[in-house]
């Protein structure tokens, strides 16, 4: 019986890391992979099929390491954030159809979490230390505040604006880049023999290098200071919380924050 588990566990490992490639391919490629496919202006469905597509295969890691969660740095707290991001997709983001199949899969999802077919290991540690790294993640956006506060942006901010900010978010969005960079790719160099320390660095390096579109559009303090940054930090606080939870609450965060300085200018 043994034999067998480590034979599935063996062969899930293989399909995740497989997907995990697919992945950082999607990431790293983004719109731009539209373009050499139809060799024209991104079509207006490949965001929708971008996001489906990487909420499915989310899910999909999910079910493959339902046995061991925790080696993904996943937590009961994050499988409910995931189910969120599906309705959410059904609500917000998605057509019909592709919000249909988003929602089919997250209720597959939470069946799993309340019939107790998930495990997770080890339980995440949250303390004030954590907090405190969270906070500490919102550091680069204080030169945006301050020109923000010293300039004549609308305020104070309206209901209206808050609710926009938080859709811009994109909570879907940031649950499959907390999977991909801290999630499946950690496990994959934890596989490789890299220690926590070293899996920090080059998880954050990832995470800068697929946002070079920052750099293009010509936000240079966001792609040489700030991502950097933020990158390192989320690692650290998966690190020390053995938990992608706090990190998605710090990416939202950031992004929250970031996108109601937009619709307030």
């Amino acid at each position: 019986m043994q034999t067998i588990f480590k034979r599935n566990e063996l062969r899930n490992n293989k399909l995740s890391f497989l997907i995990l490639f697919f992945l950082v391919f999607l990431r790293l490629t983004d719109h731009y992979l539209a373009n050499l496919i139809c060799d024209s202006d991104s079509p207006t469905c490949f965001p929708y099929l971008y996001l489906s597509t990487t909420y499915v295969l989310v899910n999909v890691l999910v079910w493959l390491n339902k046995n061991n969660l925790g080696s993904l740095n996943i937590d009961r707290t994050f499988i409910t954030i995931i189910v969120l991001s599906g309705f959410l997709l059904f609500l917000v983001y998605l057509p019909l159809e592709l919000g249909l199949l988003a929602v089919i899969v997250a209720a597959y999802t939470f069946w799993m979490l309340k019939n107790h077919q998930l495990t997770f290991g080890n339980n995440a540690k949250i303390n004030a230390k954590i907090v405190a790294l969270i906070l500490l993640a919102l550091l680069p956006l204080i030169p945006t505040y301050f020109y923000m506060f010293s300039s004549s942006v609308n305020l104070p901010f309206d209901r209206q604006s808050l609710l926009f900010a938080a859709f811009d978010a994109n909570l879907p969005a940031i649950v499959f880049e907390e999977m991909l960079f801290r999630g499946v790719f950690w496990l994959f160099l934890g596989v490789l023999g890299l220690n926590d320390r070293k899996i920090v660095f080059a998880q954050a390096m990832l995470f800068w290098v697929a946002h070079y579109q920052l750099l293009l559009s010509g936000s240079s303090y966001s792609f040489w200071i700030a991502i950097p940054f933020v990158s390192l930090l989320y690692g650290l606080i998966v690190w020390r919380s053995r938990s992608i939870t706090p990190s998605a609450v710090s990416h939202f965060l950031y992004n929250f924050l970031v996108d109601l300085v937009k619709t307030s200018v």
